[in-house]
């Protein structure tokens, strides 16, 4: 009877054993070793749900992907008011006198030295007196006169056509009117109307204009 119960004890034993092992086993064994999970399908019939692809925004360009616009070249004028001054000035050069007149009289808007000095050449030597004097009256608009053109304008009262000197006269009267009195380009203009005056070159109808003006402004 001792003996059955023995043998029944170390059954026992041996089985609580096993099964321990065999606990152990599915624990912790490697996954590897395992066949893994099935993954449930659904129906055939069934798509895969679509996925819209996100926007992307659009990549501003940074400063140094934008090209720099070049530069003017010196002295160079892009505005309306230059390029009508560049027309004019072209056509001083004009074969045609009367162009070349209207060229000189539209000159007159522009306060640009480089306007200045070329009717002051129009006036000394173009062979059309329209056109000298178109320039004559054109220089009258000129704010600060240079001495230059102050000569000229002396120069044009003994102009062989009279309207050429009657332009002059004009100019330079509106000069001396608006100077002021007691200044350098005031004492210059003085002078040079009391030199016309007193020039037998000068026409008898601009000599009484010069005298005028100085009686006017007290330069008797």
């Amino acid at each position: 009877m001792s003996n059955y119960r023995n043998k029944i004890i170390a059954a026992a034993w041996i089985a609580g054993f096993a099964i321990i092992v065999f606990t152990f086993h599915e624990t912790i064994a490697p996954s590897g070793n395992r066949p893994p999970p099935e993954t449930p399908q659904g129906p055939a019939d069934t798509p895969p749900p679509q996925v819209s692809p996100r926007p992307v925004a659009p990549q501003m360009p940074g400063p140094s992907s934008i090209a720099p616009r070049p530069a003017l070249p010196a002295g160079e004028d892009e505005t309306p008011t230059g390029r009508q001054r560049d027309s004019a000035l072209a056509r001083l050069g004009d074969i045609d006198p009367g162009r070349r007149a209207d060229a000189a009289e539209q000159l007159a808007a522009y306060a640009n030295r480089a306007a200045e000095t070329a009717l002051v050449q129009a006036l000394a030597g173009d062979p059309a007196a329209e056109v000298r004097a178109a320039a004559a009256r054109s220089l009258g608009h000129v704010r600060k006169p240079n001495p230059a053109t102050l000569d000229a304008l002396f120069a044009a009262l003994q102009d062989p056509d009279i309207t050429v000197g009657m332009a002059a006269v004009g100019s330079l009267g509106g000069f001396l009117a608006h100077d002021e009195t007691g200044s350098k380009r005031d004492r210059a203009l003085r002078a040079g109307f009391q030199a016309g005056a007193a020039a037998p070159g000068v026409p008898a109808a601009i000599r009484e204009i010069l005298r005028d003006a100085l009686a006017e402004r007290g330069g008797r």
